[in-house]
């Protein structure tokens, strides 16, 4: 970053992306020559083996903030997350299809928030919430098996 010929770092940013504003912070965004590259830092207490597919939880944040610079004209060729507590690098996919995913989450969204449908996506990811093991709703029986004035 010290070399590059444009260095921005932790910009706020919103922009429109399948009707919905989209609102992040970029960490650090370089530009070097014709390459623009893209980084965001994550404090998550991971090892190295465990950076790859926590890396794959965010791809989704880089993607669009990635599309929300080249829609401000910044280059974006490269993303990377880095993650600070094992100080590893994973790259993060900015393939044509893997942005075009990116945006169909932001529409998938909308129209959960449109229609106040959110099921219940359970899986690894769980282990990390307050709720784990505790009053989770994902782990309570299906509707009308519970009452709680019986």
């Amino acid at each position: 970053a010290g070399r590059s010929l444009r260095v921005e770092r932790e910009f706020d940013f919103l922009c429109s992306i399948e009707g919905a504003l989209v609102s992040g912070q970029v960490d650090l965004w370089i530009e070097d020559g014709d390459r623009g590259v893209l980084v965001d830092y994550k404090t998550d207490n991971v090892t190295a083996a465990q950076a790859p597919p926590r890396a794959e939880e965010y791809a989704v944040q880089l993607q669009l903030y990635a599309l929300a610079l080249r829609a401000s004209g910044r280059k974006v060729d490269e993303a990377w997350l880095f993650f600070v507590r094992p100080a590893v690098r994973v790259a993060v996919d900015l393939s044509p299809n893997r942005l075009e995913e990116a945006i169909e989450a932001v529409g998938n969204l909308n129209r959960a928030q449109a229609s106040r449908s959110f099921p219940l996506l359970t899986g690894e990811h769980c282990r990390r919430c307050t709720y784990y093991r505790g009053a989770c709703p994902a782990q309570l029986p299906p509707a009308g098996q519970l009452s709680l004035f019986a």
